[in-house]
C-alpha cells in the first residue's frame, strides 16, 4: 500500500510517518503535503492508494482535496482535532476517522480499514467484468460483457473499442468519456490514446519500448508517466488473484 500524509502541522506529518513505519512496515509514505493545493498536486502526481488527510489546511481543507480528486482512486483516512469534522468526512466517503493526538492504535485501525477497502475494490473489480453493458454507434446498441473488451483507443473525437473476438466498434464518445465509464471495471488509461482492461494484459515488455502485450498478442503502448502507475496496478491484480485462489 502507498500513502501520503497532507496536514499543515509538520510535528503531526512526522508523527504519522514513525507510527506508520513502526506499526504497518508494508505501507510506503510516498509523499507529504502541508497545503490543499499541495496535497491536490502529490495526490495526482504519486497516484497513491491512500491518504492520510488533516481537514484545516489553511488555503482550504480536507474535504476541497477529497472532492478535486475524484477522478482518481484515492482512499483516505481523515485525521482530525476536531470530532465534529466526521460526519462531514464520511459523508466525503472517507473510510476512516482519527482525532489528534493520533496513537498507535488508531493507526492500525486506520490501516486495516483501508486494506480491506482496498480489497473489496479489487475483488467488486474483479466481479464486475462479468456485466453487460450497452454500446451505441449510429446504427446500433451493442449489449456486450466488460470482460469481452480488449481496449478503447482514441480516433480523433471517436473512440475504437476492440473486444476479444477480434471485432471493433467505433464510437462517438471520446475516450475520456469510456475512461469515467470503465475505470470502476479495472480499466486504466495507459496512454493519452488508451484504455486497457487490466484482465487482459499478459505481461509488461519493457524490451520492446514499453509495451502491453495483452490476451490476443496485441500491444499497447505504456506512455513514460504511467509507467510506474501501470506496474503497481499489474502487481495488486496479480496479489488479488493469488489470495482468491487460496
Amino acid at each position: 500500500m502507498r500513502a501520503v500524509i497532507i496536514d499543515d502541522e509538520r510535528n503531526v506529518r512526522m508523527v504519522i510517518r514513525s507510527m506508520v513505519h513502526t506499526y504497518a512496515p508494508s505501507v510506503k509514505i510516498v509523499g507529504e503535503a502541508s497545503t490543499c493545493l499541495q496535497g491536490i498536486d502529490i495526490i495526482r502526481t504519486m497516484e497513491p492508494d491512500v491518504a492520510f488527510l488533516d481537514v484545516e489546511l489553511g488555503d482550504g481543507t480536507g474535504m476541497d482535496v477529497i472532492a478535486s480528486v475524484k477522478d482518481l482512486s484515492c482512499l483516505f483516512a481523515v485525521v482530525t482535532a476536531h470530532s465534529s469534522y466526521a460526519v462531514d468526512a464520511y459523508a466525503h466517503d472517507a473510510v476512516s476517522f482519527l482525532l489528534k493526538p493520533v496513537d498507535p492504535d488508531a493507526i492500525v485501525k486506520a490501516i486495516a480499514k483501508l486494506s480491506a477497502a482496498l480489497e473489496a475494490r479489487q475483488i467488486l473489480a474483479e466481479k464486475s467484468q462479468l456485466r453487460r453493458v450497452t454500446l451505441r454507434d449510429a446504427e446500433n446498441d451493442y449489449v456486450v460483457r466488460i470482460a469481452d473488451i480488449l481496449t478503447c483507443t482514441a480516433k480523433g473525437v471517436y473512440t475504437v473499442i476492440r473486444m476479444t473476438d477480434g471485432s471493433s466498434l467505433l464510437l462517438s464518445k471520446n475516450l475520456k468519456e469510456y475512461e469515467d465509464m470503465f475505470s470502476q471495471y479495472g480499466f486504466l488509461r495507459v496512454h493519452h490514446g488508451h484504455l486497457v482492461n487490466v484482465h487482459h494484459i499478459r505481461r509488461y515488455d519493457r524490451r520492446h519500448g514499453h509495451v502491453l502485450v495483452l490476451s490476443d498478442d496485441s500491444v499497447v503502448p505504456v506512455s513514460v508517466r504511467k509507467r510506474e502507475v501501470v506496474l503497481r496496478t499489474l502487481h495488486s491484480v496479480v496479489l488479488g488473484n493469488s489470495h482468491g485462489g487460496q
